[in-house]
């Protein structure tokens, strides 16, 4: 059981570099993270009133 755990984690860690993801273009990050999501769309306006 313990060397089919290791064996999974090595799957996934070479998995995982395999398909890395792409770099955005953003003018400020946070330990690499986006700060705000420059390509998402705004939320559609709402007509009902709240409840």
């Amino acid at each position: 059981m313990f060397v089919a755990s290791i064996a999974g984690c090595v799957w996934l860690i070479v998995v995982g570099t395999r398909y890395a993801d792409t770099p955005l273009d953003t003018s400020h990050t946070v330990f690499g993270v986006p700060v705000s999501a420059h390509s998402a769309a705004p939320p559609p306006p709402t007509t009902d009133p709240p409840r």
